[in-house]
């Protein structure tokens, strides 16, 4: 197991993105959280994914169609995990490539930001890293391109 095979698993049937939720703490009414994860029927394989990196969990996804078996899932959802996750595949990416570079490049913004009153959830969101969001949400979408 190597970065450049799980690079191109990922390639094929991976995820990075931003994720949204609502709250009503801190200046912004909405937090956005990184989610990265690949996909696969072979939950064993995950497992070992997991095990390189040495975080995220495994969880099984169940399917909604009647003909269509149940999938295994690699979720990492850290700011630091999912920066190291990018960094990682980077050189070996193709397809979405594009999209680790956004998410890496919210992540670094989010990280380098200082807080407000030293209270990590006061960080309003800067205009960059809302065009973060809005460029991934849109590369993620069906037929997405910028």
């Amino acid at each position: 197991m190597d970065a450049s095979y799980i690079a191109g698993l990922v390639d094929g049937e991976g995820c990075f993105s931003i994720t949204k939720h609502v709250t009503n703490k801190g200046p912004n009414r909405f937090d956005l959280h990184p989610y990265c994860s690949i996909a696969l029927k072979q939950k064993w394989l995950l497992e070992e994914i997991k095990e390189f990196f040495g975080f995220g969990f495994v969880r099984k996804k169940k399917s909604h169609r009647k003909n269509q078996s149940d999938t295994y899932e690699f979720v990492c959802r850290s700011q630091s995990e999912c920066l190291l996750f990018c960094n990682r595949l980077m050189p070996y990416l193709v397809l979405k490539k594009d999209r680790a570079i956004l998410l890496k490049s919210f992540l670094e913004s989010r990280i380098n930001q200082k807080p407000e009153n030293n209270k990590a959830h006061t960080k309003p969101y800067t205009k960059a890293q809302l065009d973060f969001y809005l460029k991934l949400k849109k590369l993620n979408s069906r037929g997405g391109k910028l």
